[in-house]
C-alpha cells in the first residue's frame, strides 16, 4: 500500500521593506563668472579683448563688401560700353 505524501506547506518569502532615504540637503550654489556678470546693469559697456576682435573682423567685412560693390559697377560700367558700341540686332518682320 501506497502512503500519500502530506502536502508541504510553503511559508511566503517577506519581501524586503524598501529602506526610507532621508532628504539630502542641497549644497548652496556656486554662481559662474558668467551668470554673476549676466546680472549687473545690461546698459553698462565694458571694453575687453573681444570687442576688439569683433571690431577688427565687422571692419573686414564691410571693406570687402565695399570692394565687391565696387567690382560691380566697373563690371557693368565695362557693359554698358560694350552694348553702346556694338550694333543693336533687329530681328525682321513677318510679313503677311
Amino acid at each position: 500500500m501506497r502512503t500519500k505524501k502530506k502536502p508541504v506547506k510553503k511559508t511566503p518569502v517577506k519581501k524586503a521593506a524598501p529602506k526610507k532615504v532621508a532628504a539630502k540637503k542641497s549644497a548652496p550654489r556656486k554662481t559662474s563668472a558668467a551668470s554673476a556678470s549676466s546680472t549687473r546693469d545690461f546698459m553698462q559697456t565694458k571694453f575687453t579683448e573681444q570687442t576688439v576682435y569683433w571690431l577688427i573682423i565687422g571692419v573686414a567685412v564691410i571693406a570687402l563688401a565695399a570692394w565687391v560693390l565696387s567690382l560691380q559697377v566697373q563690371l557693368n560700367e565695362m557693359y554698358d560700353e560694350i552694348d553702346a558700341t556694338t550694333t543693336s540686332y533687329v530681328s525682321p518682320s513677318k510679313s503677311r
